[in-house]
């Protein structure tokens, strides 16, 4: 494994465990919903927040 490829997988596991912990905090989730730049992303990418939602979807 060469360095280029050390340091690539570091940065991707160090932005996983940001996004992870960024994704546990209701206050970025009532956020995302509500403005409407990211409303449209969470949207497409999340089928609901509830099993009926997500079903309808």
């Amino acid at each position: 494994m060469s360095l280029a490829d050390t340091v690539r997988d570091a940065a991707e596991r160090s932005l996983r465990s940001v996004l992870l912990g960024l994704s546990r905090r209701r206050s970025l989730g009532r956020l995302a919903t509500r403005l409407p730049v990211a409303r449209d992303m969470v949207r497409r990418f999340v089928a609901g927040e509830t099993l009926e939602e997500a079903l309808v979807a």
